[in-house]
């Protein structure tokens, strides 16, 4: 296990539970669950709790996908790209799998029905203030040059940072838009494998 105490900042330190957090509104909706805006009551900073329901992942063959997404969000860090804090479940998910992806997901989704908590894996993500870039745009119908050309820099320098961290994404990341820095965020998508850099 790291050392908490070189942990980055927006690490959550310790083994996390859904009882050191108090639930808020839903954010979002999708096909595996739903994220949920919560507070971590020991340190009363807000974050976006990704939950996603055990069997759909299962059913839909996407568990290395999602042990894709956790182990790159774990070690990306970059200021446009969305922090992973910590993930958890009951006690199991994450570690068999990883120990496990040469088994069948059958054999995963035995393990997983003796978790403790049997409905859903956790994925705490920092908490981006200002909705999705898509839907900006959608409402002002165009940005100016000057706008257009801001948010077409931040995101050349998040593709240029993933680039040399992951292989290519094979659909559009998720584009978040950030009220702090008055700039754009991203989620990384599922189904990126961890490559090195030859620099």
């Amino acid at each position: 296990m790291a050392d908490e105490s070189k942990l980055p900042e927006w690490k959550l330190k310790g083994p996390l539970s859904l009882d050191q957090f108090e639930m808020g509104v839903t954010l979002g909706t999708g096909s595996f669950g739903r994220v949920r805006f919560v507070t971590h009551k020991a340190t009363r900073t807000h974050w976006a709790m990704k939950m996603l329901k055990k069997h759909e992942v299962i059913r839909l063959q996407q568990v290395d996908h999602m042990l894709s997404e956790k182990a790159i969000l774990a070690v990306l860090d970059h200021p446009f790209i969305v922090k992973l804090a910590g993930t958890f479940q009951g006690a199991c998910l994450w570690s068999v799998a990883q120990c496990c992806l040469a088994y069948a997901h059958v054999y995963q989704f035995i393990r997983l029905s003796r978790c403790a908590d049997k409905k859903y894996l956790y994925m705490t993500l920092e908490y981006v203030v200002g909705g999705e870039f898509f839907t900006h745009l959608r409402k002002a119908g165009r940005f100016d040059n000057n706008a257009a050309k801001f948010y077409a820099a931040q995101i050349v320098l998040i593709f240029d940072y993933l680039h040399k961290q992951v292989r290519a994404p094979a659909h559009p990341l998720p584009i978040l838009c950030s009220q702090h820095s008055r700039g754009v965020s991203t989620c990384a998508p599922t189904g990126l494998h961890l490559q090195r850099s030859q620099a």
